[in-house]
């Protein structure tokens, strides 16, 4: 008798999946849900939230939520895995591989096409070790001893019981220091370094620059640019005044960091009163002011040009925010109401629409893609974006609603995590309480139908006819 109630249940839930329509099958959420989407591409929810699959035209994706994500990018044939995220990462493209446990393990190895080079840098914490292609492998166990290449601005840097005694070695330049930062010594490639912290420091660039300090912070001095047409001299009594003076400029600063003024001879200007308070520069490449927090504005322009590079400005900081910046591929503009109001529109360097974001914290978030694409999504309780991995793991704990459209037309919308959906296209349409009741049309094939239940009633029509359909597989013509 049990078994026979089970063999009936299982007909009842395989046999919709079985018989129904292309428009309608798949479509046992949150068992098993399939479609579609607007681009395209397929979804696959199995079981929701947990189980994931997602294939676009130019990514495919997989998850158990939250515990794994695996994601391909076709365009830049990048593989990224993600196992509880943030904690592992691991992505792999052409010349490059990365690992990261978080906080203690990382692996990162870059190899150079055009040569062939290959370069390593890994830490399992407090190990640390890797091969750069012109120096050889390194290996630290820090803080004890051993040594790291090409980090930290240096070519080589030894350790030995840091910060006891650390050797860092920068083509010609060698240095050593005792006590790490406060002892130590340098020379070479026309460089001389010496300095015992706080008590006395000199340092010497040959033909470029040298500087002094005593009692540090309190006295410095020195020159700087001494190998061009207008050489620096600098002194500092720190907090109570300081300049810096060539031929060509100047700078005064009285109870540093309060009071500040500086101004050149060919007529650019800047004062900071009361810092951060007040702040007004005039200069041929920018122009800036500043009451804070009430406001302050900003703007960078081209040297050579003269166009607009960048506008920055705020008011009642850190409330509202206004930008615009060029990048390389074209120019960016950002508006913030933290946190209640996000806005970000991008455009091409012929100006042309590249999309953009808009965000009305905690309400719905409008994204447009590049490729006209448009998503809103309905609840939107974190205040940032472009952080795509937290999305795909844990949005859909409080996306309601979300919905989808094409340059083309076509719409996708989904309501209490994909209970209730419409679609519409040139194709027909669907719209459906899932598991409940679903209506289809489809223009294609000149067919409707009305299902209850998946079938255990419904009508449908088609070009041979309409007629009723009962207990999922029994069809009555009318």
């Amino acid at each position: 008798m049990v078994r026979g109630a089970l063999f009936l249940a299982g007909v009842v839930i395989l046999i919709p999946a079985c018989v129904s329509p292309p428009d309608t099958k798949g479509r046992l959420w949150p068992i098993h849900d399939r479609e579609e989407t607007v681009t395209g591409g397929r979804e696959v929810d199995s079981p929701f939230p947990f189980g994931r699959w997602w294939d676009e035209p130019d990514t495919t994706s997989s998850a158990i939520r939250p515990l794994y994500r695996r994601e391909y990018d076709r365009e830049r044939d990048r593989v990224r895995h993600e196992f509880l995220w943030p904690l592992v990462k691991f992505t792999e493209e052409p010349g490059r591989k990365q690992t990261w446990v978080l906080p203690l393990v990382y692996d990162r190895t870059i190899v150079t096409e055009q040569t062939g080079k290959r370069d390593r840098d890994w830490m399992v914490f407090p190990f640390f070790g890797g091969y750069d292609s012109e120096k050889g492998p390194y290996f630290l166990l820090f803080p004890f001893f051993g040594s790291t290449q090409s980090l930290f601005g240096s070519e080589e840097i030894r350790y030995r019981f840091f910060p006891l005694y650390v050797e860092a070695k920068d083509r010609e330049y060698r240095s050593n220091y005792v006590l790490w930062p406060l002892i130590g010594w340098g020379k070479g490639g026309g460089k001389t370094m010496f300095r015992i912290l706080p008590f006395y420091g000199t340092k010497e660039n040959e033909g470029k620059s040298w500087r002094r300090n005593l009692l540090w912070p309190f006295f410095s001095w020195g020159e700087e640019e001494l190998h061009t047409k207008y050489p620096i001299r600098y002194f500092f009594f720190f907090p109570f005044y300081g300049e810096n003076r060539s031929e060509a400029a100047w700078q005064t600063t009285v109870l540093y960091p309060f009071f500040m003024f500086s101004g050149s001879k060919r007529g650019w200007r800047e004062r900071q009163i009361l810092w951060p308070i007040y702040r007004d520069k005039v200069h041929p490449n920018e122009w800036a002011q500043r009451v804070w927090p009430l406001f302050g504005e900003s703007e960078f322009y081209d040297a050579e040009t003269g166009e607009l590079e960048s506008r920055q400005n705020y008011y009642l900081w850190p409330l509202i925010w206004d930008s615009e910046f060029l990048v390389p591929t074209g120019r960016h503009e950002y508006t913030l109401f933290v946190p209640f109001y996000r806005r970000s529109r991008y455009f091409s360097v012929s100006d042309e629409d590249r999309g953009g974001d808009v965000q009305v914290w905690p309400l719905f978030r409008k994204r447009v893609h590049e490729n006209g694409m448009r998503v809103v999504s309905f609840l939107a309780p974190i205040p940032f974006s472009d952080w795509r991995s937290f999305e795909e793991h844990w949005s859909w704990l409080w996306t309601v609603i979300e919905a989808r459209q094409t340059p083309d037309g076509e719409v996708s919308q989904k309501y209490l995590w994909g209970l209730i959906r419409y679609r519409s296209g040139k194709k027909g349409s669907y719209t459906g309480l899932t598991l409940v009741l679903e209506h289809a049309r489809d223009d294609v094939e000149e067919s409707e139908k009305v299902h209850l239940l998946k079938g255990l009633l419904g009508w449908e029509r088609s070009k041979e006819g309409a007629g009723l359909r009962l207990l999922w597989f029994v069809r009555i013509p009318l």
